[in-house]
């Protein structure tokens, strides 16, 4: 194993020209991915009974990189399963294996299913609820098991749609403050059917808030990205841009159509001037197959502006060895005050390793929430794949229906 050292004090003192990810100048060298071993369940020092047991090894459809098990599947992903008369048999990735809840014997061919992201609640598996508003990767594939084979190739399917929005400032004058990007019209729940993918909407068109809170520049793009509904016509569906205190609609064209599994980037483009609308014309829609997990994780940051929180670590100590390809558990307290207002945090945080001002490695962001003037704590197992180096280990948070990460208040301070 490659050892690194890291600080986990949480970075109290991060440069302030921090915006964005690794940077595509300063190529880093490729981990090498964990290695994916279905594995059966049960204690390996009892006596070999014979019996063989499902066992699992989920792609995803249309991925073409030889990272992809890096790259996509996260430690605490979890797969629900079924097969034969097991119903919703959870399987959790643990950074290298998936694990089952259960143990189910193979004792002839059958087929086997699953779904992400699994639910305990879930019994009907030709029923799955579909919420738009949690931009979950809704996915479903089917293998097949043998006595000879107990390990099922799941080829896993996108249900859902992902929808790019680019907005380009090119000469116009205003500031280019985006607090918004609504998309109107669109479906927000639905029901799936594990075997085939099939939705069922449920309720009525409503507006899903994708992003804001960021500046517009050409220089350094910032992408809005929504997982939605596949639609057979675009007809009705809008995309809402506030920008400089004004709002601009954008309706779709009715011939755009979204398949499931695909990718659907359109690019807006401002006219000069201030009291301007969003350019309709010759507006592209770039198509392509969606070939990784999720929506695209890149970190874009923003000042913290009056989201003040102030972090203390519990988990992370000053100095310690990490190895390349060790699972660690990092964590922090929190206590939140917004300056603008009354209302409470909700949104996400996630670990990083910085370089400098270089984010070096990211981690799987999680939810969280904390009432203003409150105090929290989170600790989230993250799985280490950065070549060996000395980094500082940082925490970042993004509120929900923004698209840009900030700092906790102090980092520029140099206090924690």
């Amino acid at each position: 194993m490659k050892k690194m050292k890291t600080f986990g004090y949480l970075l109290m003192a991060v440069m302030a020209c921090m915006t964005c990810s690794c940077r595509d100048e300063e190529p880093l060298p490729n981990p090498v991915p964990p290695v994916m071993e279905p594995e059966n369940p049960g204690n390996p020092e009892e006596p070999d009974t014979g019996k063989v047991y499902i066992g699992i090894a989920p792609i995803i459809e249309n991925m073409q990189e030889q990272r992809a098990v890096v790259e996509n599947w996260k430690e605490g992903h979890c797969l629900g399963v079924t097969a034969a008369g097991d119903v919703n048999i959870p399987f959790t990735f643990d950074g290298r294996r998936w694990k089952a809840g259960k143990q189910v014997e193979v004792t002839a061919e059958q087929k086997v299913s699953a779904y992400y992201p699994y639910n305990v609640q879930y019994t009907d598996m030709t029923a799955i609820p579909v919420d738009i508003t949690t931009q979950e990767d809704y996915m479903y594939g089917e293998g097949g098991v043998s006595v000879e084979k107990p390990s099922a190739v799941l080829v896993m399917k996108h249900a859902l749609s992902l929808v790019r929005i680019l907005i380009k400032k090119n000469d116009y004058t205003g500031d280019g403050r985006v607090d918004a990007v609504t998309f109107g019209g669109v479906r927000l729940s639905a029901s799936m059917d594990v075997t085939s993918g099939k939705l069922l909407p449920t309720g009525q068109p409503g507006e899903y808030k994708a992003g804001g809170n960021y500046t517009l520049d050409d220089a350094s793009p910032v992408y809005v990205e929504a997982i939605l509904m596949p639609v057979g016509t675009a007809e009705g569906i809008t995309v809402n841009v506030h920008v400089d205190g004004r709002d601009f609609t954008y309706a779709l064209p009715p011939t755009h159509v979204w398949n499931p599994g695909m990718i659907y980037a359109y690019t807006l483009n401002m006219k000069s001037g201030y009291n301007c609308e969003v350019d309709v014309d010759h507006v592209p829609m770039d198509e392509e197959y969606w070939s990784t997990f999720g929506k695209t994780d890149r970190i874009v940051m923003r000042d913290c502006g009056t989201d003040r929180i102030y972090i203390w670590p519990n988990y992370t100590f000053y100095g310690y060895d990490t190895y390349t390809g060790e699972g660690k558990v990092w964590g922090f307290f929190l206590r939140y005050r917004n300056r603008g207002g009354g209302e409470d945090f909700a949104g996400q945080a996630r670990f990083v390793l910085m370089d400098g001002d270089r984010i070096v490695e990211q981690y799987q962001p999680f939810d969280i929430k904390c009432g203003n003037g409150a105090w929290d704590g989170y600790c989230k197992y993250c799985y280490v794949q950065a070549v060996p180096g000395t980094y500082r280990l940082a925490v970042l948070f993004k509120k929900n229906g923004e698209s840009a990460w900030f700092k906790p208040y102090g980092y520029d301070q140099n206090s924690n």
